[in-house]
């Protein structure tokens, strides 16, 4: 499974039409797209649609030739590392209504998108707004986007929907302290993040979850028959509200960060109650946490 790397360069758009490309790309015949275009004259559907249908590509493949007329890449979705922290800064609701999944962060500043329709721009505009970051578009088909968006959802409801009522605050902390936390911890991206980084690690049967902070950004790793396994980098800009919202999970002090603490978070998971014990460890660029 391959992660989509910031440096692969993007292609201009293409002044071929779609049917051209996909001949070029030795997908179909030119004798294939001449009965295509014959048979467009009738129906009025895309080119694309009627070759499709016709079986003489697949809808893949056509994503791929229309990507490259678009000058955007094109991202196998079943292929392709999905980086939970990106998929949760908007909601399935807004998923579905945009055909669009975030699927990683190609630097601080930018999110790499899925999406049906890269040409949209209206809804990368509100992409970006509902995001805060710049959006890339990429394209995919249809059916993986809706597919993964349909996993995903289900996935978090999983465990999500049976994760208990978080303990109050510790009122060690300041007030001024508290407030700012639970602002972030309140946040919807937050709490969809923990809630699908845990219902992830349940469906993987992972025996740990390693939360590292790193110089530029948060790793989660799960371990696997005693091996470490990397999973998804957070942004830094999201650590300590992501760290908090564990913390106060596992009724731990939220305002103390130069302590070891320990504590537990309960869950009901298919009905079966699980129990994960919680560690948080200082480290030189913040609070290391490991749920059991």
């Amino acid at each position: 499974m391959q992660l989509p790397s910031e440096d692969l360069p993007l292609r201009r758009p293409s002044e071929k039409r779609t049917g051209e490309i996909l001949v070029e790309m030795g997908l179909v015949t030119p004798q294939q797209l001449a009965e295509a275009l014959e048979e467009q004259k009738n129906t009025h559907s895309r080119i694309g649609e009627i070759l499709v249908a016709h079986g003489c590509i697949k809808t893949h493949e056509l994503a791929e030739a229309l990507g490259r007329r678009l000058g955007v890449r094109f991202i196998d979705l079943h292929d392709t590392r999905i980086d939970p922290a990106a998929t949760n800064l908007i909601t399935e609701r807004d998923a579905r209504r945009y055909a669009a999944l975030p699927v990683s962060f190609l630097n601080d500043h930018t999110l790499l998108v899925a999406m049906v329709d890269p040409a949209n721009i209206f809804a990368i505009d509100d992409l970006r707004i509902l995001t805060g970051y710049d959006v890339e578009p990429a394209i995919a088909t249809e059916e993986d986007i809706f597919e993964i968006i349909a996993k995903l959802s289900k996935l978090e409801d999983k465990v999500g929907a049976n994760i208990e009522e978080e303990h109050t605050a510790d009122q060690r902390a300041s007030a001024e302290e508290v407030r700012d936390i639970l602002e972030q911890v309140d946040e919807a991206p937050v709490v969809k993040l923990v809630n699908g980084v845990i219902a992830q690690a349940v469906e993987d049967e992972a025996s740990d979850i390693h939360f590292e902070p790193q110089a530029k950004e948060m790793l989660v790793r799960f371990r696997h028959d005693g091996v470490l396994h990397e999973v998804m980098s957070i942004p830094r800009r999201m650590q300590a509200g992501v760290l908090s919202r564990v913390k106060i999970m596992a009724d731990l002090d939220i305002a103390e960060h130069r302590i070891p603490q320990d504590g537990r978070i309960g869950l009901m998971v298919g009905g079966k109650p699980i129990d994960m014990r919680v560690a948080s460890l200082p480290t030189v660029y913040g609070e290391k946490i490991v749920i059991r």
